[in-house]
């Protein structure tokens, strides 16, 4: 996400969900839409509530723009 220094949770989760169109982003999803590695991105969610479908993990924007606004501000 280009431009993220001044967004606020609300301004990332609909830049995400403009971006994807999903409520629930898989790794894979999250990490391009982040411009960031797959590895990296899985560390950034560590510890976060997921929906497990098949071999992917689920997670809701609310809690990926939660936790990118709370890294961000460190």
């Amino acid at each position: 996400m280009k431009g993220s220094e001044n967004m606020t949770k609300t301004d990332i989760k609909r830049q995400l969900e403009s971006a994807t169109g999903k409520s629930f982003l898989c790794i894979s999803e999250i990490a391009r839409c982040l411009g960031m590695g797959r590895d990296h991105t899985r560390s950034l969610l560590a510890g976060l509530n997921y929906l497990p479908s098949g071999r992917e993990k689920r997670y809701l924007i609310s809690d990926v723009a939660e936790r990118i606004a709370e890294k961000r501000r460190c």
